[in-house]
């Protein structure tokens, strides 16, 4: 899993402002942007768009998508290109005049990133439901607990089954409604599967979505550390044995095809240190003999042995790599983004 791998979406409710100035706007300082009646906003689109909202726009023509009040979406852009253009983005927004945020606005982001399993989703809504009031306290009163009909606590039933679970389709974990703060009711299959962020208030501060965006694409990679090392489920989608060099490389252990190792057609694997001195080598075979049900999982719910655990363990002691420990909420972020939740959650909660 690659920071600069993920795939964001992002969502900015607005109140007042003509939507066609927005737009406008946006076009204006070189990002692509159009404006987009509702009924077409879910299609697709190359560039960013502006649209209305019924909980925010008001006068509408739905024809046209003209209003008071709105949403501006985004494409799908890559890590570092939505922390860049979001900052345009905004400056763009904010010189329209009249334009605001209220309660009822919210800042939606979603995430997605290559080969994503049920297992990652499962990590992170367990950590995202254990740490919700500290990320709370970083919020205001209206976004915390189950205060906000639009983003509902985790604190509930479906989280429960969902973290509990042990289904390998992420459309299985399509569960639960939209209105939580994470939102898992698009996960599925193909381009537009994706996990929904939806606790952050409304805001149309770069800054402020910036480092909610880094924050949660760290917060996502930190879930995983619990994952190391275990006898995960396997999904017979993903790439040969990567769940194996997946939990391996996140404790330093690199793993590389071996022709060398190749039986009947079908390259071993070695295994290095975190120096890239090899440690050992196994075939095809050796590795696929780490699975409880067949070659490579090729069973539906095929499940990592034990043997996978006490291979792993040996190579860590004899190469000295341990897992990087997770040292809490704030866990791989910048002390400048860290100073600044530490700073909003004393704002928010200095009375």
């Amino acid at each position: 899993m690659n920071i600069n791998d993920f795939n964001i979406g992002i969502e900015i409710e607005y109140t007042e402002g003509s939507t066609r100035e927005v737009a406008d706007n946006i076009q204006f300082h070189n990002i692509p942007c159009e404006l987009v009646p509702y009924g077409r906003c879910h299609s697709t689109h190359s560039g960013w768009i502006v649209t209305t909202d019924q909980t925010v726009s008001r006068n509408i023509c739905y024809g046209t998508g003209e209003a008071y009040g709105g949403e501006v979406v985004s494409p799908k852009l890559k890590y570092a290109d939505a922390l860049e253009q979001v900052e345009t983005v905004c400056t763009a927004i904010n010189q329209i005049d009249d334009v605001a945020v209220n309660r009822n606005c919210g800042l939606h982001i979603s995430v997605s990133w290559p080969e994503m399993t049920a297992d990652q989703v499962r990590n992170l809504l367990a950590r995202y439901k254990e740490y919700e009031r500290d990320i709370d306290a970083f919020m205001p009163p209206s976004r915390r607990g189950s205060r906000n009909r639009w983003c509902g606590s985790l604190d509930a039933s479906w989280v429960n089954r969902v973290v509990n679970g042990r289904e390998q389709r992420l459309s299985q974990l399509s569960v639960g409604g939209k209105f939580f703060k994470i939102n898992l009711s698009n996960l599925g299959t193909g381009e537009r599967s994706r996990i929904e962020f939806r606790h952050h208030s409304g805001t149309t501060d770069g800054r402020k979505i910036q480092n909610w965006i880094k924050f949660i694409c760290r917060f996502i990679m930190s879930a995983q550390m619990q994952a190391n090392i275990q006898q995960t489920y396997r999904s017979t989608k993903r790439g040969w044995f990567a769940d194996i060099r997946e939990q391996l490389e996140a404790v330093g252990i690199k793993t590389k095809w071996s022709r060398a190792l190749a039986q009947d057609g079908a390259n071993g694997l070695t295994f290095h240190a975190p120096n890239g001195a090899q440690i050992v080598g196994l075939t095809y075979q050796e590795v696929s003999d780490f699975y409880e049900f067949g070659a490579n999982n090729k069973g539906r719910n095929a499940r990592l042995k034990q043997e996978f655990i006490e291979f792993a363990t040996t190579l860590m002691n004899e190469t000295g790599a341990t897992p990087e420990a997770d040292t809490g909420l704030y866990h791989g972020l910048s002390e400048d983004v860290v100073r600044y939740f530490t700073a909003r959650t004393a704002h928010f909660n200095s009375n």
